[in-house]
């Protein structure tokens, strides 16, 4: 799995380029993580265990020596190197008395810095060492040479005897139960996005299952494909515990990696029968809807021949049809009605058992297609509603989930209602953006977010604003950002680098650029002048 490293340095570029040009392998690090400022170091640091922190000192938004402060202070345990420009006896000293283990100036060459990397990995691979170490990578070949053999034999069809080779007897007892974990990444359809970030998904994976599944008698962790693991339980039988302790992995991977996952749980059984455990899992992945809580256990599942009966499709049509022929009120409520009845079929389908996956990815294509005919029937648009690649992420994840499906009918029919809404009263739609922005201006105020507050699709959002109020929403967010900083700079004593944070800014640099062409002088500058 290899060490961390943290590199901190306002300087991005000079942070990218340590980044990719240090031989991280031959140092034995599996995993580099980069920040900016001693906020975001302090965010991954909340997050991911580091062992060593490279960390420049002089920085806009708090020194490296703050931050290393309050490592100390929250007893987190990590080598620590500094760098600086600047030669001071006094940083230095105070580097050392907070048990740094060098003070390094800049500039410093790859080769100089790596020497000193190597000293401290060494001496951090020492400390971890474990005596199993040998027995655990044994067990991994094991378990890569099972899942080859298995999946090239067509998932469990192969002859158990040639799993159950005389060699693994001394790993795996012919009486010893083995109970296998199948955790699937769920919510990411960018697939080259996917192979990129593998590296991390990987590193996150191992520690946090050896976190919680270590006191369960977890035995390995082996990557099964792209994006997806086999956990291995050795003599286990407290599914209930496992449940417990799988739940919270599934909170923590999601903290650390913003995505979802499933896990796939089999009953124990002697290694000799691991076969038709893969077999088993491999079915459940294929054909099991992931329900509320991720989690679809053998003991609950079984693979069964279901004849699919069609959703009232006709029925749901016809009052739309109805609604829009009465030019009433019921116009709106319809979506609604809809809706609920949808929820109500997808909630009893997929508790009850009576669909499998291409059951739910069935359903969803055929909502899609009800939505259109929605649209051409009230001479409406598609991009009104949704930006395309909106849609095609939210009927992804439908197709893949009971949760997604149930969040995309939701997101639907709640854009349609809207969308008739906002026809009739667009003032109320622009107030309530304004409203969010202004309660917000300190946090994400991207498009996506602001049409995720109306349930109208980002394009749409945009025209409207411009139509109602003469701006474009980045020019008028930029604005109000700069009219509050301006406000805190006149009537707080905050740090500028607060405030900055307090708008949405967490580059200092490109903050004081911003609220310069918008006022005219510097923050410093500005400050000064109301306080004369």
């Amino acid at each position: 799995m290899g060490l961390t490293i943290l590199l901190v340095d306002d300087d991005q570029i000079l942070t990218e380029k340590t980044k990719n040009s240090l031989n991280w392998d031959s140092l034995g690090i599996g995993m580099v993580f980069t920040a900016n400022n001693i906020h975001e170091a302090k965010g991954i640091l909340k997050v991911y265990k580091v062992d060593i922190l490279l960390c420049d000192v002089d920085m806009p938004m708090g020194s490296g020596l703050e931050l290393v402060e309050w490592i100390r202070e929250e007893g987190k345990d990590m080598k620590c190197i500094f760098l600086s420009s600047y030669a001071n006896f006094t940083y230095a000293q105070k580097a050392l008395r907070l048990g740094s283990v060098n003070y390094l100036l800049k500039p410093i060459s790859n080769k100089d810095l790596e020497a000193e990397l190597k000293t401290v990995c060494d001496e951090l691979l020492k400390e971890h060492t474990n005596l199993n170490s040998q027995e655990k990578k044994q067990r991994e070949e094991v378990w890569k040479k099972v899942l080859v053999q298995a999946l090239s034999d067509g998932v469990g069809t192969s002859n158990t005897s040639s799993l159950s080779d005389a060699q693994y007897s001394e790993l795996y007892p012919s009486v010893q139960p083995i109970t296998l974990v199948l955790a699937g990444l769920l919510d990411n359809s960018d697939e080259r996005q996917k192979v990129k970030d593998i590296s991390l998904y990987n590193y996150c994976m191992r520690t946090v299952s050896e976190k919680y599944l270590r006191e369960l008698d977890l035995d390995v962790t082996v990557s099964y494909k792209d994006a997806e693991w086999l956990l291995v339980l050795k003599n286990f039988a407290d599914y209930d515990r496992l449940e417990e302790q799988l739940s919270k992995m599934q909170q923590e991977l999601n903290e650390q990696t913003a995505h979802s996952y499933c896990f796939y749980i089999t009953v124990g059984r002697p290694y000799a029968s691991i076969a038709k455990a893969i077999r088993i899992i491999s079915d459940m992945r294929e054909h099991a809807i992931p329900n509320k809580r991720l989690m679809i256990e053998e003991r609950a599942w079984e693979l069964r021949k279901i004849s699919y009966s069609e959703p009232f499709w006709e029925k749901w049509q016809e009052m739309f049809h109805k609604s829009t022929a009465s030019g009433d009120s019921s116009y709106n409520t319809a979506y609604m009605d809809v809706m609920q009845e949808m929820l109500t079929y997808v909630d009893h389908a997929c508790e009850s058992g009576s669909w499998y996956l291409s059951d739910l990815r069935r359903f969803v294509k055929h909502m899609g297609d009800l939505l259109l005919k929605v649209l051409r029937d009230n001479n409406e648009t598609f991009e009104e509603l949704f930006d395309w690649q909106e849609y095609e992420r939210m009927s992804f994840l439908a197709r893949r989930s009971e949760q997604g499906c149930i969040d995309f009918i939701e997101t639907v029919w709640k854009k349609l209602d809207s969308l008739h809404k906002t026809e009739d009263k667009a003032e109320a739609t622009i107030a309530k953006l304004k409203r969010y922005i202004e309660e917000n201006l300190g946090g994400e105020l991207t498009r996506s977010v602001l049409a995720g507050q109306v349930y109208l699709s980002e394009d749409y959002i945009t025209r409207l604003f411009i139509r109602e109020t003469g701006r474009t929403l980045p020019v008028y967010i930029a604005r109000r950002r700069m009219e509050k900083a301006a406000k805190l700079l006149r009537e707080s004593t905050d740090p500028i680098s607060k405030i900055a944070m307090e708008v949405g800014y967490s580059n200092f640099s490109y903050f004081s650029k911003t609220f310069r062409d918008y006022v005219g002088s510097t923050p410093n500058e500005y400050r000064a002048k109301y306080r004369k």
